[in-house]
């Protein structure tokens, strides 16, 4: 498709087709588009149209009208008439007569809210322009009362307000764009608390995620040679006596008689996985026993850690 055939597209797609709330803008488009495919003497009767375009001019007023408008104005007789259609949609739409000044005013009074205002305010919009087309003659006044009555009671309230001002009252105009303030005001609220939730729902979300990485990088490592739920491992680093796996029994049987002389020194081999180190801090809270057969311990919360060796503490207060 070529550009003017896409840019002929989007000026025939933006006129729409006629109904009964939109021939005001309708008939303008309309209108600007036949004079730019130079169609416009066929409705206007100067010089002498070929057959082609008459034919082309019919069909483009056919092609944009509703179902309600074509069986308005379209009859058998006039259908390759496009000069006649025309006059029939001006008839129907703008004549000055006094049917169809009853027939407009008489949509807008059936007309009711439907609780959307800024359609609402479109609609009131087309007929006003309407009410001008056809020198509809009703007063200013009673024009933006009659749009303000058909509101709900959610806008009592500024609908006292409105009419209180006469400055804005007598102008249906004016009296559209105050209330069109409230579109406005409640699409940016709208906005804002939108805005707010997801703002907020992200917050959370990275808090969550913090939560869970300092969860994560809390957990205490695991011991590099752990012992087993009743054997000992002889690589772990406390001796077998002092190895909570055992039992009571076991760790007695196992204590020597002189636990200081029987003190080794192990290797351990280093592990190429550096995840099972790490280096912690620790606190540790040292407890004394009164019974002669329990010796003091400091547990940092670890078995291997546990030392029992009252000589490398250092005695700071009786």
């Amino acid at each position: 498709m070529s550009d003017i055939d896409a840019e002929d597209k989007s000026s025939r797609s933006s006129i729409g087709k006629l109904d009964d709330l939109n021939f005001p803008s309708w008939s303008i488009r309309m209108r600007a588009y036949l004079k730019i495919k130079d169609l416009w003497e066929v409705i206007s009767g100067e010089g002498a149209p070929s057959k082609k375009k008459i034919k082309s001019t019919a069909n483009i007023l056919i092609s944009h009208l509703t179902e309600i408008a074509l069986e308005a104005v379209v009859t058998t007789e006039n259908e390759e008439k496009p000069n006649e259609i025309w006059d029939a949609i001006v008839d129907r739409y703008a004549s000055l007569s006094v049917n169809n000044k009853a027939r407009i005013w008489l949509k807008f009074m059936r007309y009711e809210y439907g609780g959307n205002l800024k359609n609402y305010l479109i609609d009131c919009q087309k007929m006003i322009r309407e009410f001008a087309i056809v020198q509809l003659g009703i007063p200013d006044d009673i024009i933006s009362i009659s749009v303000l009555a058909k509101l709900t009671k959610d806008y009592w309230n500024v609908v006292d307000n409105i009419i209180m001002n006469e400055s804005v009252i007598f102008f249906p105009s004016c009296t559209l764009q105050k209330l069109q303030e409230l579109v406005y005001m409640k699409e940016t609220r709208a906005i804002t608390s939108t805005s707010k939730t997801e703002t907020s729902i992200k917050a959370e979300k990275d808090s969550a995620i913090a939560y869970k990485n300092k969860a994560e990088k809390s957990k205490r490592p695991k011991p590099a040679n752990p012992c087993s739920n009743g054997k000992h491992n002889p690589l772990a680093f406390h001796p077998a006596w002092r190895c909570f796996k055992l039992s009571a029994e076991e760790q007695e049987a196992l204590r020597p008689a002189d636990p200081e002389a029987h003190s080794v020194s192990v290797d351990v081999p280093s592990s190429e996985s550096s995840e099972e180190f790490e280096e912690i801090e620790v606190s540790a809270y040292m407890t004394h026993s009164r019974s002669t057969r329990t010796l003091p311990v400091l547990n940092s919360g670890a078995s291997h850690h546990m030392v029992n060796n009252l000589s490398i503490f250092k005695k700071v207060k009786d």
